[in-house]
């Protein structure tokens, strides 16, 4: 019996290694996959091909800025491991995805810019009447509120 629960617990921390490995070697595969220009980098675009289906454009920026540590504007194969895949470092609120999304920083959403904060497959003229829909003033653009957001840091 004792012999038994010494050989468990010696096999535990190996079984914990290989996973961890295996989870890195995948890791490591879909980042060789997605580094197309063969440079041990992603770039924002890239790294977009290694997020989920469903995942926005913006809210792959935002992964991609989280897991970008050294702020080189790349992610090596060592902030992919560590962000995993960009996962790791929680998820997005509305008022980051409104500020990924509004690239000319003018506190306000174009069409183009609120279509990155939709999934890709959403068709153009969806994106559009949703668009619409929420542009309240007719303004041809998003308020943070129009949005979503109640409260907006100034």
């Amino acid at each position: 019996m004792t012999k038994l629960l010494l050989l468990g617990l010696v096999a535990l921390p190996l079984a914990a290694t290989s996973a961890h490995a295996q989870g890195t070697r995948k890791l490591d595969k879909r980042f060789l996959k997605a580094d197309i220009d063969n440079n041990n980098a992603l770039s924002p675009l890239e790294f977009q091909a290694t997020q989920g289906k469903r995942v926005s454009a913006a809210y792959s920026r935002f992964r991609f800025n989280r897991a970008d540590t050294d702020e080189n504007g790349a992610i090596s194969l060592n902030e992919f491991r560590a962000s995993k895949a960009g996962t790791t470092n929680g998820k997005a609120s509305r008022l980051d995805i409104f500020l990924t999304a509004d690239l000319n920083d003018d506190d306000e959403l174009s069409p183009d810019e609120y279509i990155d904060t939709l999934p890709p497959r959403v068709a153009y003229p969806k994106a559009i009447r949703s668009f619409d829909k929420r542009d309240k003033d007719d303004n041809g653009g998003l308020s943070p509120r129009e949005f979503g957001i109640r409260r907006f840091p100034l």
